[in-house]
């Protein structure tokens, strides 16, 4: 048959996949086709809605699941070598792999990034086409990797045997991530929108570095304790006994994955260094920290620089005493920092099996005092009902905080 008479999807099964079986690439574990990189834009029109064309590479090449190495375009045989370069290079943007490849079943232009000889694009032969090794070892050159380096970047990601793909900005996330940390880079700030699995690359990522051995211990913060609870159920549970939560203060140190409040840690030694704070946590070992700043999303403001000490003897809770003229009182705002609760948790936290008249009473003072507020304010008497910190509350918490330190 006519060469010149095959669809795209011909070239790619005649010619494109061939080519990659004599080059040594495993067809089950690296070589991903028709591979989805977005559902497509949402397109607005009035009260219509409908999604653009999806981003889909012809190729999604990788050197182990999960880890992309390069990207193939092709075209039908009436097309020239390079036409599918354009659309590869978007692909490859995206991903943020060095190595792209347009074929039309002749043969391959061969788009390299990080070439080392200057020439960024050549033509090779069906035959030519390099090996997942050789590619590896150009990009990990490239990145300056050494063998212990390269051990922790090729760490595994965890599989339920389902299969599922992390999205394409997942992927670079969590491997950029593995990259910084293998390294030596202890700082690594990502930044992700609601609702692009957070969670999800976040487990990744713990997984490898306990996997790999890399990290002995690890932390898992949230703000809500519904987060926490969520997080060890769901997305953790693959960690089964390894995992603990830590509650009052007070960490196990015989696990290797905790999952906590911001307010539960055990409570932070501060040390004065000149002008500068060094916050130690202690968990295992003890972990430094510059230029203290603990600021919950739980809403405190960012004017309190750490969280108020449980006992009763906390200079804190004192100075809250003298202004509020009750320990109860005291202690109904400082559990309200941890999140919204109705009175019965408020009465568990303090180990009392009903909700008493006095707890009664204060609850009635804070909201009086406008220190804590209703959840459903038109429903004051509703059985979901619960109270959360007004603005006032935090503020008094954060002022009375900042003097504590002082």
């Amino acid at each position: 048959m006519d060469k010149q008479q095959l669809s795209e999807r011909d070239i790619c099964t005649q010619y494109v996949t061939p080519a990659l079986v004599r080059s040594g690439w495993e067809l089950a574990t690296q070589v991903r086709e028709e591979f989805s990189l977005t559902n497509g834009r949402i397109l607005v029109r009035g009260k219509l809605h409908a999604r653009a064309r999806n981003k889909r590479a012809d190729y999604v090449l990788f050197y182990k699941s999960n880890l992309p190495i390069a990207v193939i375009e092709a075209k039908d045989n009436r097309h020239f070598l390079g036409d599918g370069m354009q659309q590869g290079l978007g692909y490859g943007e995206l991903l943020q792999v060095p190595f792209i490849f347009s074929s039309n079943g002749d043969g391959f232009l061969f788009h390299n990034k990080i070439a080392v000889d200057g020439v960024i694009e050549r033509e090779i032969g069906l035959d030519e086409f390099p090996s997942a090794e050789t590619l590896w070892q150009w990009w990990a050159a490239h990145r300056g990797l050494s063998e212990a380096q390269q051990n922790l970047v090729k760490q595994d990601y965890y599989s339920d045997g389902s299969d599922k793909t992390p999205r394409y900005y997942q992927l670079l996330a969590i491997d950029k991530t593995m990259e910084a940390i293998a390294k030596g880079q202890n700082w690594i700030l990502l930044v992700m929108a609601t609702g692009t699995g957070k969670t999800f690359t976040a487990f990744q990522i713990i997984w490898r570095l306990w996997k790999s051995k890399t990290k002995q211990r690890i932390l898992f913060l949230a703000d809500r304790n519904i987060l926490v609870d969520q997080t060890m159920t769901n997305d953790f549970k693959s960690f089964g006994s390894a995992m603990t939560k830590i509650q009052k203060r007070q960490a196990d140190k015989s696990y290797e994955i905790y999952l906590s409040l911001y307010q539960a840690l055990p409570m932070p030694e501060i040390v004065e260094l000149g002008l500068r704070l060094r916050v130690i946590v202690w968990l295992a070992k003890p972990v430094a920290v510059d230029s203290l700043r603990m600021v919950s999303e739980s809403g405190l403001e960012p004017g309190l620089k750490s969280w108020p000490e449980a006992g009763t003897e906390s200079r804190l809770e004192s100075r809250l005493e003298s202004r509020l003229k009750s320990p109860l009182a005291v202690k109904v705002l400082l559990h309200l920092v941890q999140g919204d609760d109705g009175k019965a948790g408020i009465a568990r936290m303090l180990g009392h099996k009903t909700v008493s008249g006095e707890l009664h009473k204060q609850v009635k003072r804070l909201l009086e005092l406008n220190l804590i507020e209703y959840t459903i304010p038109d429903k004051p008497n509703s059985r979901l009902q619960k109270y959360r910190l007004t603005p006032l509350g935090k503020s008094l918490l954060a002022t009375e905080g900042n003097r504590h330190e002082s």
